[in-house]
């Protein structure tokens, strides 16, 4: 289990950038085969969970986050936003 946290958050100046964390050659002598996102906890899937959807008055612009569809976890690469707190499984074997 691999938690990853992008120190900065959107509100800071200059604004951060997105980080891309390869994960197949990430810790010597181990080879990823699969990585899948939990929950913090690493006890739930994350596409086992829905969040709920609350309706404000308050108007705000959402801001578009531009994603990297060369960077998913179908290709071992994890892409990490200003703000974001990620928990990973990674699943392979050991070499040597």
């Amino acid at each position: 289990m691999l938690r990853v946290e992008h120190l900065f958050q959107p509100s800071d100046k200059p604004t951060p950038a997105a980080v891309e964390v390869q994960l197949d050659n990430l810790i010597n002598q181990f080879r990823a085969v699969s990585a899948h996102e939990f929950m913090a906890g690493g006890d739930v899937d994350i596409k086992t969970f829905s969040r709920l959807q609350w309706k404000s008055s308050d108007v705000e612009l959402a801001t578009e986050k531009i994603v990297n569809e060369a960077c998913t976890l179908d290709n071992l690469c994890l892409e990490v936003s200003p703000g974001d707190l990620r928990t990973i499984v990674i699943t392979g074997h050991f070499m040597g």
